[in-house]
């Protein structure tokens, strides 16, 4: 009879521990699937930026929004930056024009293909000239389609022996979600680019 009640104490002390190590494990579960979660919506606040198209850079950001706003500029200034800080080298032009025709659309070859016909890069080539752009403003807005409208508000300066000009490059796009690449890391591409101002804006003599 002694050995019985034993047994019995013994069972119910195995389903007492059995119990409690069941509850133990849900409890931990839970912990871990919550810390997880925060974990997630943490890295949903960061965006990794490039600065000027190089360095990585880690913003915080209080929303999504916010981030979506950051990254189209960012992508927008590279696009420019690769687009128009141009020197006099052959090899130079068509690595950083090849760079920026991975972040926008045909529009965007096509100001290439009128450029080359014109003989552009031929006359910077020639006339050893430097340009470099400067973005004052970029404008984003929302249309009816949730689609990002932009103008961006810029000049250029090209630097040559006999003096500086200067140009304004005032210019409107929308912005479509693309893949993430190593040629394209925001995954935004520009389309239908247009200049709605490439006129001279100075001329100073050194």
């Amino acid at each position: 009879m002694k050995i019985l009640q034993n047994i019995d104490t013994s069972l119910k002390s195995m389903r007492i521990i059995s119990l409690a190590v069941i509850v133990f494990s849900l409890l931990f579960c839970g912990f871990i699937y919550t810390k997880s979660m925060a974990q997630v919506d943490e890295s949903r606040n960061k965006v990794y930026l490039l600065s000027n198209g190089d360095a990585l850079e880690l913003v915080r950001s209080r929303s999504g929004k916010d981030n979506i706003t950051a990254e189209i500029k960012n992508h927008i200034t590279m696009f420019h930056q690769f687009f128009y800080d141009l020197d006099p080298d052959p090899v130079d032009i068509k690595t950083r024009i090849g760079k920026a025709l991975y972040l926008i659309d045909d529009s965007g070859k096509q100001i290439h293909f009128k450029r080359e016909e014109a003989l552009y890069y031929h006359q910077l080539i020639d006339g050893s000239i430097s340009t470099r752009v400067f973005i004052d403003s970029i404008g984003l807005s929302l249309d009816q389609n949730n689609k990002y409208q932009c103008k961006i508000y810029a000049w250029q300066k090209f630097t040559r022996s006999s003096g500086v000009t200067e140009k304004r490059i005032d210019a409107e796009c929308s912005i479509r979600n693309v893949a993430r690449t190593d040629s394209n890391p925001h995954g935004f591409l520009i389309e239908q680019y247009r200049l709605i101002n490439n006129t001279n804006k100075n001329e100073e003599s050194k």
